[in-house]
């Protein structure tokens, strides 16, 4: 009987989600055709013709610098070049046509990305535990707004579970997956050290090598030293780093350490995980791809809209065929309740055309500017105060063998 009742709940939730998904992917693909901003599709287009797009995006009187500001406000080149000429094919197209080809290729990988997960970690689920789980993220603000921004981590987050699916089959194949997921590093990068935990180190030196003859071939392209420019947009993307959510950077700013101090602190902990997951024993394959995941999103750079990755560990909190499990049964049932808590405020109330920001002149009206403010600031520290909870929560789950193996 609890069985039918939740197995009713769930049909519901799923009608529920895909009303919003209908609306939330209308609202992303109607916005990204006028305000697709984050392409880089200009900063692809001036390297294609021997500019160096780094020393243009940081100079204002640049020729460069405003060329395109009528479809991409203004050049701003923070991505390797490396990772760069991935874009290439889409600058056959004028920039107006190249958005809305960006818009249809986002939304070819995130169907799949889909295909993708079902065929590797969610194998295992039943049919309408699936379906809630995709109706979810299509539905969630974070999509839309990766979609209407015109944003690479669906593009990226693609390719890296496309890596992991063949892992086992065609480990060359894999790592050129793996150097095509680098286009955003910090949200797969992390996620790249599960190569290192399985011991696969083919894919992960076939990837490096790629990204080091296009670098080389870049500095010969723009003649420029390699070393200075890699480091370029680095420089370039600098001024980012304390506006994210909830990673460490973000974190310290709120505190008035700024600098290079979550540069430092990145780096640490990027070490500190690689050594974790070459010398961990846990055999949970889903269990140490959930706390990478977290901790992408914790100690490096993001914004709201990268937080749909959150979809891996709440596939985890509602469906029992992935749940990690606990001594305690309490612990778990509160690991399962936060995460859903976590997962639904983020994926539905998000920093950029979310009902907060929409209605907010009209709440601010009813209820004052100030309270407003805080309730949003609230919001946002708590969702903070529950992701670093579950991290811990994460990693104290028993060590059950769990693989994620290819269907």
């Amino acid at each position: 009987m609890k069985e039918n009742s939740l197995r009713k709940i769930k049909i519901l939730a799923c009608v529920g989600l895909l009303l919003l998904t209908i609306v939330s992917l209308g609202m992303g693909i109607k916005k990204s055709i006028y305000c697709s901003t984050d392409f880089q599709w200009d900063s692809v287009k001036v390297l294609s013709m021997k500019v160096d797009p780094y020393v243009a995006s940081g100079d204002p009187t640049n020729e460069y610098y405003s060329m395109y500001e009528e479809y991409y406000d203004r050049l701003e080149a923070n991505q390797f070049p490396s990772l760069l000429w991935l874009l290439i094919p889409y600058t056959i197209f004028e920039p107006d046509i190249a958005k809305v080809v960006w818009m249809l290729s986002n939304l070819i990988f995130l169907g799949g990305t889909i295909i993708v997960l079902r065929k590797t970690i969610w194998k295992n689920m039943e049919h309408i535990d699936f379906l809630l789980v995709v109706l979810a993220l299509l539905a969630s603000s974070p999509i839309r707004n990766q979609i209407f921004l015109g944003q690479h981590s669906i593009f990226s987050i693609f390719f890296v579970f496309l890596a992991i699916y063949f892992m086992n089959k065609n480990e060359t194949l894999s790592g050129i997956m793996l150097a095509v997921s680098y286009f955003k590093y910090s949200l797969t990068a992390p996620i790249m050290l599960f190569f290192l935990y399985k011991k696969k180190w083919k894919p992960v030196i076939v990837s490096g090598v790629i990204h080091v003859v296009l670098s080389l071939f870049s500095a010969i392209w723009l003649q420029r030293n390699v070393f200075d420019m890699m480091l370029a947009p680095v420089r370039q993307a600098s001024w980012l780093s304390s506006s994210g959510f909830a990673d460490v950077a973000a974190i310290l700013s709120m505190f008035g350490f700024k600098g290079s101090a979550g540069t430092i602190v990145t780096v640490v902990v990027f070490i500190a995980l690689a050594i974790w997951c070459l010398t961990t024993k846990n055999t949970n394959e889903y269990q140490v791809l959930i706390v990478l995941i977290m901790w992408s999103l914790i100690f490096m750079y993001h914004r709201k809209y990268d937080y749909f990755v959150l979809i891996i560990p709440f596939a985890a909190a509602i469906s029992s065929e992935l749940g990690i499990n606990y001594s305690n049964k309490n612990v778990g049932c509160v690991w399962r309740i936060l995460l859903i808590i976590l997962t639904t405020g983020l994926f539905f109330v998000d920093g950029f055309i979310d009902p907060l920001t929409v209605f907010g002149s009209k709440l601010m009206m009813v209820f004052g500017a100030s309270i407003y403010e805080d309730f949003y600031s609230g919001f946002n520290i708590l969702m903070i105060v529950i992701l670093y909870a579950l991290l811990v929560l994460t990693c104290l789950g028993k060590k059950n063998e769990n693989k994620i193996e290819v269907r």
